[in-house]
């Protein structure tokens, strides 16, 4: 038998997921790398709509946080059917059964067998549902923190520009 804590062999554990932050981090201007260039490249002028990019982040987190709080009770679920020796019916008692059942005292029942197989077949195919889901979350957050960094680069683009000195005529 298995736990939540510890998944029957051969089945990968699968993750609880949880929000690591639900609304967006204000823009700073501090990129991933935590330093400014200190000789900024020349660009052309162009327009960031920083709000408009926050406003994405947010509903991206809003149905991303949907998500989240819908999937780890199925998660629990599934795990207790996965961890239960019984769910599937694998110890039912056939018609007429006088005896309580056990593993050791029926393991030639058709019924059982059946049930016995059925579930050796579905809970993989559970576990491989919930890690499509979780992998799925996982993609989405880490679009959504892309999302920031690039909000965090325009911002950090825009503190550290300087506009060019005029031409000395002069030199």
């Amino acid at each position: 038998m298995s736990t939540p804590d510890q998944p029957p062999a051969g089945f990968a554990s699968d993750p609880q997921l949880e929000m690591l932050w639900t609304t967006p981090p204000p823009f700073t201007g501090v990129t991933a790398s935590g330093s400014a260039s200190s000789t900024p490249p020349l660009s052309q002028a162009f327009t960031v709509s920083l709000a408009s990019l926050q406003s994405g982040e947010q509903a991206m987190l809003d149905a991303t946080s949907a998500v989240v709080d819908a999937y780890n009770p199925v998660e629990a679920q599934v795990q207790s059917v996965i961890s239960s020796d019984s769910f599937f019916g694998q110890w039912a008692e056939p018609p007429g059964y006088r005896e309580v059942a056990t593993p050791t005292s029926m393991p030639n029942d058709p019924l059982s067998q059946a049930a016995q197989e059925f579930a050796a077949q579905i809970n993989p195919v559970m576990t491989r549902a919930l890690r499509s889901v979780a992998d799925s979350m996982q993609a989405v957050g880490i679009y959504i923190a892309m999302l920031n960094a690039s909000g965090q680069a325009y911002t950090s683009a825009d503190k550290n520009s300087a506009v060019p000195a005029p031409n000395d005529p002069a030199s």
